[in-house]
């Protein structure tokens, strides 16, 4: 019977202590193609925007599209080597390699605050990032110390069966005496 209590109570307070790890876990896009090597960035940040391989045509046009808050202060460039061009919240064009790759760089305005989207469309596929503005690190020295959420969890689950694991075996221990 004792053994069917404690089976009971290690089930349930796994289940309650490992499903938000679970829930906590990071997102997962499962086939995304249409990247940027960053998606969480900071005022005058340079991000690199991605069509994989294959996911436009080879040698086809894609038009890249920048909009958020003071789009005109961005900066789409063609990539490494060229010289960046300024837009409005408009596009800039630039070819598909021949196993429909392309790649642009994006620097987001220095006074960038919010979100941004950045597009890259064609005649045979279509994509878009959000870039997620967060403000610089103003150079204060932390004042607290963050733990992962799962090692919270885990020694808290430490912590209960531990506890569970007494109580069981004080009643254990006072039935055997009588």
């Amino acid at each position: 019977m004792s053994k069917r209590i404690i089976l009971a109570l290690t089930a349930v307070l796994s289940a309650v202590f490992l499903a938000p790890l679970a829930a906590s876990a990071a997102p997962y896009t499962p086939g995304a193609q249409f990247v940027a090597s960053d998606y969480t960035v900071v005022p005058g940040q340079t991000v690199t925007v991605t069509g994989q391989d294959g996911f436009f045509q080879g040698g086809e046009a894609v038009t890249f599209t920048l909009t958020g808050e003071d789009g005109a202060s961005a900066v789409i460039a063609a990539g490494v080597g060229s010289a960046p061009l300024a837009v409005e919240p408009i596009s800039y064009t630039k070819t598909a390699n021949a196993a429909g790759g392309v790649s642009a760089s994006v620097t987001v305005p220095a006074t960038a605050e919010g979100s941004y989207s950045v597009s890259g469309v064609s005649a045979s596929a279509s994509g878009s990032v959000t870039l997620t503005v967060v403000a610089e690190d103003d150079g204060l020295a932390s004042t607290g110390y963050e733990l992962p959420l799962a090692l919270i969890w885990a020694v808290a689950g430490f912590v209960a069966l531990g506890v569970a694991l007494v109580v069981v075996r004080r009643t254990v221990r006072g039935t055997s005496r009588r």
